[in-house]
């Protein structure tokens, strides 16, 4: 129960929201803003003729299909589609790290060590500290705090 919850909740909260108003979001700031035509509506049109936009689209109206005929041949090929997408998934998955890994370079530690010392400070003192002073403060029992 609690992993379908846990899907159902990343899927509405997460992917959706992500793959729609995401990209929606980051066609419009990368849009050339010299342009005369910088817009939202513009940004909403570029959006619209987006892959992600269309296989979204055709994907829920393949649903809606499925849902109102009953076509339970459909279900049959679940596992298979299943499958290859997973496959499909894997290997995209290793791309990216293939590609992520080619665009790295190696770093001075004067550019990243002050930034890492400022996350390891606040992470691992800073937000101790305040959570356990919240903690005193509402009265929590020394166990709990």
């Amino acid at each position: 129960m609690g992993v379908a919850e846990g899907l159902v909740t990343g899927t509405l909260g997460v992917a959706i929201p992500l793959f729609t108003i995401g990209v929606a979001v980051a066609v419009y700031f990368n849009t050339n803003q010299e342009k005369p035509d910088h817009s939202i509506g513009s940004a909403l049109k570029g959006f619209l003729a987006t892959p992600i936009f269309i296989a979204f689209l055709l994907g829920l109206v393949a649903l809606i299909v499925i849902s109102i005929f009953e076509v339970q041949e459909v279900y049959a090929l679940a596992d298979l589609f299943q499958g290859f997408f997973s496959a499909i998934n894997h290997s995209v998955e290793l791309l990216v790290w293939i590609a992520i890994g080619l665009m790295l370079h190696p770093l001075k530690a004067k550019t990243f060590l002050p930034i890492l010392v400022l996350v390891i400070c606040v992470k691992l003192i800073l937000q101790p500290a305040l959570v356990l002073a919240g903690a005193y403060a509402v009265g929590l029992p020394v166990l709990e705090q």
